[in-house]
């Protein structure tokens, strides 16, 4: 609008100026906002690897809680399978016992009829008929208590199984969120690292000579550029720094 005038040369400063009365509004410089971007990029470089720490000791957390939980699943299934073979075997035993003491039912009553001749032989042979009867009931009694404590085993076994899978699969869980978090952090730093590097080389050409200059279309900003490689932005009003590119 002509109210603004900039001189700019083969320096470090350019200065502007109100066109009507020549009263300097502000010198220029482009190391001020070097230096204050370049103090952001570091900042947000030291954040972006802080953060990369944290994601790092979580993953390598989660890593040791997922094998911890394999392995405790993994011995649980072992005494699981124990467990089983246990039952089944005393399945097998009661059976055995089943069929004996139908086998000395049988006998007692065989026993038991040979008895009604009254002879001291026969009388002798059922009382020992009743005995082996008698001890058949008990051992089937003691094998079916036996085997419902080794089934209630079992299933406590295989709740505490079903317990410690699902633990397992949530352990699976946190340690593929933990890898994806990392792997984002990884790549946050990696841009950082790459805007902290632009920054510092911007830093370090700032105070070479600023080579161009130009108002905006409205007269309210101008931008201030040259062999440093980024564009500097002013209020043309008062010589506020506005942003970088």
């Amino acid at each position: 609008d002509g109210g603004r005038l900039l001189a700019v040369g083969r320096y470090q400063v350019a200065r502007l100026w109100k066109a009507d009365d020549g009263t300097k509004i502000a010198d220029l410089t482009t190391q001020g906002p070097a230096r204050r971007h370049h103090a952001v990029q570091a900042a947000q470089f030291a954040f972006a690897k802080s953060e990369l720490d944290h994601h790092s000791t979580a993953l390598k957390s989660s890593e040791s809680s997922q094998k911890s939980s394999t392995e405790v699943i993994k011995k649980a299934g072992e005494e699981l399978a124990g467990v089983e073979k246990t039952v089944a075997e005393k399945q097998v035993a009661l059976d055995e016992v089943l069929k004996k003491r139908q086998d000395a039912e049988a006998a007692a009553a065989e026993a038991s009829k040979a008895a009604e001749s009254g002879t001291e032989q026969a009388q002798a042979d059922k009382k020992k008929a009743d005995e082996a009867l008698e001890a058949a009931k008990k051992a089937e009694g003691e094998a079916g208590k036996s085997l419902e404590v080794a089934k209630t085993v079992l299933a406590k076994g295989q709740r505490e199984q079903q317990r410690l899978t699902r633990a397992l699969a949530e352990a699976d869980r946190r340690l593929a969120e933990a890898k994806v978090r990392r792997q984002e952090a990884e790549n946050h730093l990696k841009a950082a690292e790459a805007d902290q590097q632009q920054a510092a080389l911007h830093l370090e050409q700032a105070g070479k000579s600023i080579r161009s200059a130009a108002f905006s279309p409205d007269g309210s900003l101008l931008v201030l550029g040259g062999e440093h490689g980024a564009l500097y932005s002013f209020s043309a009003d008062s010589g506020a720094e506005s942003w970088v590119l």
